[in-house]
């Protein structure tokens, strides 16, 4: 059985926002009911993103879950990556072993940052079209709501 649904933050479409907005769009509109617990959940997602952009490689960075709802204590950050395969395929060494860990240790990163995170090929089509369906509509998967992006290295 699902939780209850909170409205989303942001009604429909994407909107790109900065890691500087985060904050901003997170945590700010929640005055004090909440705003801990978010904090906290925004400490562990910029933990993660900053592993991440060790890896020096370009994704676009999709924010989804009850973080990007009106829900003041949200279980986690679920993100979806869309990567470029190609330089994903030419990362070696210590990046290779670090990309491996953050997105092949799905229940590791969840625990560890509070980050449920999924990944996918940039210009695949067929999995955008998926996971804008996903992220993109409320549990009826009817109900347009938005999508937060962040872009790395574009």
């Amino acid at each position: 059985m699902r939780e209850t649904e909170h409205p989303s933050l942001l009604a429909s479409g994407f909107k790109d926002i900065a890691e500087a907005d985060l904050h901003t769009e997170f945590v700010s509109p929640f005055n004090h009911q909440g705003a801990d617990h978010r904090v906290n959940m925004l400490i562990g997602f910029g933990s993660f993103l900053n592993e991440f952009k060790a890896l020096n490689i370009t994704a676009e960075v999709w924010i989804d879950g009850s973080f990007a709802t009106l829900a003041p204590d949200p279980a986690d950050v679920d993100v979806v990556f869309y990567f470029n395969y190609n330089e994903v395929a030419s990362l070696d060494g210590e990046k290779l072993q670090k990309f491996e860990k953050l997105f092949k240790s799905r229940k590791f990163m969840l625990h560890l940052y509070g980050v449920e995170v999924h990944y996918a090929e940039i210009n695949n089509e067929l999995e955008y079209s998926e996971w804008k369906k996903v992220f993109g509509t409320c549990y009826d998967n009817t109900t347009p709501k938005g999508i937060f992006r962040l872009l790395y290295n574009n």
